[in-house]
């Protein structure tokens, strides 16, 4: 492969992430708080847990946010209690 293979103007990004993916020189914007949140990977795709009211990075009255990528062919059934109070979006 040749040693310099991007195009007439452009320069590489610096180094972001250790081999253990830990961020290096990350600038919070001021009032950001971070989670790391890990992706479950299932037979029919991944779940990540992106929000939870119980890790208190803010006062929103949201409880739970999850994001789900099906695999082609996979399914999706979402299991809540009888008396939900709140919305469900999806």
């Amino acid at each position: 492969m040749a040693k310099d293979w991007r195009l007439p103007g452009t320069k590489k990004d610096k180094q972001s992430v250790t081999a253990d993916w830990q961020c290096i020189h990350q600038q919070l914007i001021g009032g950001v708080r971070l989670k790391e949140v890990k992706n479950v990977v299932k037979h029919d795709g991944t779940l990540t847990e992106v929000y939870r009211n119980d890790w208190q990075l803010d006062t929103a009255s949201v409880d739970q946010v999850f994001q789900i990528v099906l695999a082609p062919g996979g399914n999706f059934c979402l299991a809540c209690p009888r008396k939900y109070p709140g919305p469900i979006v999806c």
